[in-house]
């Protein structure tokens, strides 16, 4: 996947941040790498298209260990949502986009994230300041 986000980062101008705030070197959740790493991109993509005005486009992804929990957030300090659209953005065919174009990408990560015995969920968003996507899945023990 590290190949496939430097091309994303060179494409769309965008600055990635990755913190962990774990001392576990290898956490295992169900699922496939294939498709959460379209997941991923998808919302790299968002968060990009999301500071599009922004001179200084970056994005943070926080990886941690919470009660038997792998938690990934994604924030952007973009336009942000508003919270009654919060569960909106998660159904087919929604888009903000003016073209009209797009409206499947979260649909698609939360079904397949629900396939993998996680969720996705908006854990905050105010307009114009930004919003945090949070990724939860169970971790896989031995």
């Amino acid at each position: 996947m590290k190949f496939s986000i430097n091309r994303f980062v060179r494409k769309n101008n965008c600055q990635i941040e990755f913190n962990t705030s774990t001392s576990h070197k290898e956490l295992l959740v169900s699922g496939q790498a294939a498709a959460l790493g379209s997941i991923f991109e998808n919302l790299f993509a968002n968060g990009c298209e999301a500071m599009s005005e922004k001179e200084v486009k970056k994005l943070t992804v926080n990886l941690s260990l919470e009660h038997k929990n792998v938690i990934v957030r994604f924030s952007d300090k973009g336009t942000g949502i508003a919270s009654t659209k919060w569960e909106q953005i998660f159904q087919p065919n929604f888009t903000s986009k003016p073209d009209g174009k797009g409206g499947f990408g979260l649909y698609f990560a939360r079904q397949t994230i629900e396939k993998f015995r996680g969720t996705i969920t908006v854990e905050k968003s105010s307009l114009n300041r930004g919003t945090t996507f949070l990724l939860k899945f169970p971790v896989i023990t031995d």
